[in-house]
């Protein structure tokens, strides 16, 4: 497991570290510190850490080399008997007082890293940042933003993820009241059900209360069939099964006539 201590300063203050454990006989022994390969002051590497497998994540919010408090994230991974430095990572539309790196979390080869001022939509309205690894870097897959963005929603403040599903906090999210606070699940085109995709249209009721499907009423259905129906939001610039999307729960039906 990893632990982050994002005001540690043994070097710098406030720099940061964060410190790997491994269960040992029954209990949980410290393997390594982990520390940012440049130190800065007030950085605060180890403010949010992730460890999956061999690969870890720290992220530095408050890192300025680029912008004052643009912050970045750090990769390790776990070579031979010690865990290296691997990659350092940036959004690739930092900016000042974004604060990238302040939520993290890895499931295999991707990873996603919150900013929660960043205002590219409106003031501290926060995006998370999704990376995907090709087997030799990182690279940045995709910008996350709130579906219904809010000033000082400060979507990315906490962030959890798990093999293709990301659920992303927006603490003062105010939807449901003052700050109550509220959450946004995105998947990718990995969840998409094999085979041909159909678009069902729906008419709106006319002020007769009538309304009917595009879609022909046989739809090409024969019994046995089985499909899958579910509401979505997705990246209209991508194809339906290529970019992260917003997912509704679904239901499967199997037609017998």
């Amino acid at each position: 497991m990893i632990v982050g201590s994002g005001d540690e300063e043994k070097t710098l203050n406030a720099a940061g570290s964060a410190y790997i454990f491994r269960p040992t006989a029954g209990s949980w022994v410290e393997e390594q510190e982990l520390t940012r390969p440049i130190a800065g002051s007030s950085y605060h590497f180890g403010q949010a850490v992730a460890i999956d497998g061999d690969g870890a994540v720290c992220g530095a919010p408050d890192d300025d080399d680029f912008a004052s408090r643009a912050g970045s994230i750090e990769l390790f991974h776990f070579k031979g008997m010690s865990w290296v430095h691997s990659q350092r990572l940036t959004a690739s539309d930092k900016a000042a007082s974004d604060r990238f790196g302040w939520s993290v979390d890895i499931a295999g080869n991707a990873l996603v890293v919150g900013a929660k001022f960043d205002d590219d939509v409106v003031s501290s309205s926060g995006s998370a940042y999704v990376f995907r690894c090709n087997g030799v870097t990182w690279v940045q897959d995709q910008k996350l933003t709130a579906p219904d963005p809010a000033q000082n929603a400060q979507f990315g403040n906490a962030i959890a993820m798990d093999d293709n599903l990301i659920v992303v906090g927006a603490w003062q999210d105010d939807d449901a009241g003052f700050f109550t606070g509220g959450a946004d699940a995105f998947g990718d085109g990995l969840r998409c059900a094999g085979g041909a995709l159909v678009r069902l249209g729906i008419v709106v009721a006319n002020g007769s209360a009538v309304a009917n499907s595009l879609t022909p009423m046989g739809a090409g259905l024969i019994p046995g069939d089985i499909r899958r129906y579910q509401y979505w939001y997705r990246n209209p610039s991508a194809s339906p099964c290529a970019s992260w999307f917003n997912l509704t729960n679904g239901f499967e039906i199997a037609w017998t006539n």
